[in-house]
């Protein structure tokens, strides 16, 4: 497995200072895709960070009755509303038409509960425009993850390395494992200590 150490050198490389005569676009295009009737504020927050991170332009696909709300939050976004609460695949064949060029596509913040088929669907269709694909929330099912593979840095984006036993979280926790979690199998609550000095499950 390879480490990456994030230090100044490494942000450096991978954030190139701004030309002064930058526009627009220039520093990065971003698109999420995410929201539902109860979760406005998830899409918002994600294209939030984008922003913080440097990206200079970004869009936010979300079902039409928060488009307003999510609108409302800052000017600073482009919000695209989607005709359907649910991705589904007449939602995903309208963004992929409306969709502008961009440099990497969110899936997932805030979503809520989605049909497998159309969410496998929507990760297929986006991936498919050759962007950079990141899966956060909702979109993180194992099925999803198959579908998502060779979209750029999923895979090792979810590589996991077990901390030295002095590194590991020292303030005791209670962990509440869902019963039926398809990402986080039950089998796996055995490995809480590798993570966790006093972990109570």
């Amino acid at each position: 497995m390879r480490t990456i150490a994030i230090d100044a050198g490494f942000v450096a490389k991978a954030i190139p200072p701004r030309r002064k005569d930058s526009h627009k676009g220039m520093n990065g295009v971003v698109c999420v895709v995410g929201g539902s009737r109860l979760y406005h504020g998830a899409p918002f927050l994600a294209a939030s960070g984008a922003m913080r991170a440097g990206v200079d332009l970004v869009y936010i696909a979300v079902p039409a009755v928060i488009a307003d709300a999510v609108r409302s939050l800052s000017p600073d976004f482009i919000v695209i509303p989607l005709p359907d609460s649910k991705l589904t695949r007449g939602t995903i064949s309208k963004l992929k038409g409306w969709l502008p060029r961009v440099d990497s596509i969110a899936v997932g913040p805030g979503l809520g509960p989605q049909s497998p088929g159309n969410l496998e669907n929507a990760v297929r269709v986006l991936k498919g425009l050759g962007r950079g694909l990141v899966l956060d929330a909702d979109a993180l099912r194992s099925s999803i993850l198959e579908v998502a593979k060779g979209s750029g840095t999923v895979a090792t984006s979810l590589a996991e390395t077990t901390p030295a036993p002095d590194a590991r979280i020292l303030t005791p926790t209670r962990v509440l494992w869902p019963a039926h979690d398809p990402l986080f199998p039950p089998a796996w609550s055995d490995r809480l200590d590798d993570f966790f000095a006093d972990a109570d499950l």
